[in-house]
């Protein structure tokens, strides 16, 4: 038996797998967004006000920097996009971080919510899964880069 085939054969496969365990490390170290919806009543204005508030966590382990969130709205004849006002142009989010956005029912009345959108500082888009806010409650959904 060679053993030098036999020890270039056990580095190859060594070097295979320390390989795929970086992909895997990179794929899920990557910054991910999950949002969540839920309607929450404001008693501190008087009589109390109804209002949708997104929360954002990165659930990446690598930190994120949001400079844009916002829902897409439609009807059955269009669509458009609603924007959040963010109280800083950007928002650093580490990994578990959360970051609450409150949004008047007024903006979102006799639509659907067709998905909801956020951009990082390095411009990509992320967007959850479609029609995440149809019914009142909490709706989660994790948001990929488009």
């Amino acid at each position: 038996m060679n053993w030098t085939l036999f020890i270039a054969g056990y580095g190859a496969i060594i070097a295979t797998v320390v390989l795929g365990w970086d992909v895997v490390k990179y794929i899920a170290g990557r910054p991910k967004l999950k949002f969540s919806i839920r309607n929450v009543t404001d008693t501190s204005i008087l009589g109390g006000v109804t209002m949708a508030r997104i929360t954002i966590v990165n659930v990446g382990r690598d930190p994120l920097t949001l400079v844009a969130a916002g829902l897409e709205l439609g009807t059955r004849s269009s669509h458009h996009s609603w924007s959040a006002n963010l109280p800083n142009p950007r928002k650093e989010l580490s990994q578990g971080q959360p970051f609450e956005i409150p949004v008047s029912l007024d903006n979102i009345e006799n639509k659907h919510v067709l998905w909801a959108w956020g951009k990082d500082g390095t411009g990509k888009t992320y967007r959850s899964k479609r029609y995440p806010y149809n019914e009142p409650g909490l709706f989660d959904m994790v948001m990929k880069p488009k």
